[in-house]
């Protein structure tokens, strides 16, 4: 009898450890609803757990949770609309599927220009030794110029980086004049770069880029690929670890301490739960010139 009560206490405590540390995997692809294309880089989080991933290029993703119940998954990506889902309702392989947001795009009207008139924002002389890089949880930074035009085109943008050869990509948002946050994406192309200098000059003519409010945010966010990944070595808490990182490495300054800085820019950066999210109190600038030219109505 003492050897069966025994058995019985073991098989209890066994059950409520298994119960106790259970894990759910989620795991599928997120698609294009209209083309059925993957959607890269789209962000995955969990609302009650709070853990989150990125799918890869192929629009793959697979984590492990702690199976919290009532619990749901988030799914976003740029330019697309929000998916909630109950985790109760996910299969072993699961298929999301994103819409894009439907943009209303306003037509400019360029008459004949008669006198270029061209300005630099945030120009760079020299680059710093301070840097910002990409990680799991931080994909682009933005950072705010404001036009000093009616209409501008923008011709192309220098940024100061460290390191060698990368691949990142631009993007340019209107500012939410509520929020005071990046919004809607001015262009819907996709502009990316590969680049080996230090400080490289982007030609942005071809892609026609006007600007039309007063204010708008430059992004160049990080891609979340192989050919980026950089291991740094850091200590935390007396003991040295490898660091996951992602290029380039964004050369920054502090701008209080350059009075040749425009103190008016903002700076945040965009994260896996799908928001903007300001930078230490805009203390810091990152070394990104804008080159704008007039254009007539």
């Amino acid at each position: 009898m003492y050897k069966f009560k025994l058995y019985l206490f073991t098989l209890l405590i066994t059950c409520l450890y298994s119960k106790s540390f259970s894990q759910c995997v989620i795991k599928g692809t997120v698609i294009n609803k209209e083309t059925k294309k993957p959607v890269p880089n789209a962000s995955l989080s969990l609302k009650k757990e709070k853990v989150g991933i990125s799918a890869n290029q192929s629009g793959m993703f697979e984590f492990e949770s702690k199976c919290v119940s009532g619990d749901t998954l988030l799914v976003s990506a740029i330019n697309y609309q929000k998916v909630e889902i109950a985790t109760s309702t996910l299969k072993r392989e699961n298929v999301i599927e994103l819409t894009l947001f439907e943009k209303e795009l306003n037509a400019v009207i360029i008459q004949q220009v008669k006198k270029k008139e061209t300005v630099v924002l945030n120009a760079i002389e020299d680059c710093s030794t301070n840097y910002y890089v990409g990680s799991e949880s931080m994909h682009q930074i933005g950072q705010s110029y404001n036009n000093p035009f009616p209409i501008s085109k923008i011709n192309g943008i220098e940024i100061c980086k460290l390191r060698g050869s990368c691949t990142f990509r631009i993007r340019i948002y209107n500012m939410d004049t509520i929020t005071m946050k990046p919004s809607n994406e001015i262009t819907d192309t996709i502009i990316e770069v590969n680049h080996k200098k230090r400080k490289p000059f982007i030609d942005l003519k071809k892609y026609n880029i006007y600007i039309k409010e007063r204010t708008f945010v430059v992004s160049i966010e990080w891609l979340l690929k192989e050919e980026n990944v950089f291991y740094e070595k850091i200590k935390i808490n007396g003991k040295k670890i490898m660091q996951k990182e992602y290029e380039p490495y964004l050369c920054v300054r502090n701008k209080n301490a350059d009075n040749s800085i425009d103190n008016d820019k903002k700076v945040w950066h965009y994260t896996n739960v799908n928001n903007w999210v300001n930078i230490n109190n805009n203390s810091t600038i990152f070394l990104i010139s804008v080159s704008l030219e007039k254009m007539e109505k």
